[in-house]
């Protein structure tokens, strides 16, 4: 075996092992980890008039950037694609709601976002503590991370809809412990 022919197969071979591991054990990969609660499912019927399903092309046509006066330009893209993202958002904003009917007190210091990682999009659970320009905390969740990390959903199963056009997808829950500085 040559040494070009040896190179290949090692790099296929990380490749496949990187692959494996992001399927896996996808908190390897993330870096944070996966919530272990039970999964939740939502569903929204997409109803803005800016946004617009082309059953000819199977696209979406969306504004890309709107002024004052509405949309100003507009973008096109599969359905497919589309409609992955917008799970990835429809699901984030179920966790939150979730999460409080886990607890027995509100949350505070808890926020969610949408980021993108080498699995495609997931949902992010944030535990964040504030401190002040010298270092004081000035605010930090009233739960403990890994009390969060056992109640957060592993998964949300999301479904949108436009135009009688439908999506299903399960989206990835992960958990950061964040913290942020006042300079």
């Amino acid at each position: 075996m040559n040494r070009r022919t040896f190179l290949g197969a090692l790099g296929g071979c990380g490749v496949t092992l990187a692959g494996g591991v992001a399927v896996g054990k996808p908190e390897l990969v993330v870096g944070a980890p996966r919530g272990e609660g039970e999964p939740v499912s939502t569903r929204r019927a997409v109803a803005d008039d800016a946004v617009e399903y082309l059953p000819e092309e199977d696209a979406v046509r969306y504004p890309t950037r709107v002024g004052a006066d509405g949309p100003e330009a507009y973008e096109t893209e599969p359905f497919e694609r589309w409609a992955r993202r917008r799970c990835a958002s429809v699901g984030s904003e179920a966790v939150l709601p979730a999460l409080d009917e886990r607890f027995d007190t509100e949350l505070e210091g808890i926020g969610k976002g949408v980021e993108s990682e080498y699995l495609g999009l997931v949902i992010s659970v944030m535990a964040t503590t504030t401190r002040n320009r010298e270092g004081e905390v000035v605010s930090e969740p009233n739960v403990a991370f890994d009390r969060l990390v056992a109640r957060t959903p592993r998964t949300v199963r999301a479904t949108v809809t436009l135009e009688g056009r439908e999506h299903t997808r399960s989206v990835p829950v992960f958990v950061e412990e964040t913290t942020v500085s006042y300079l």
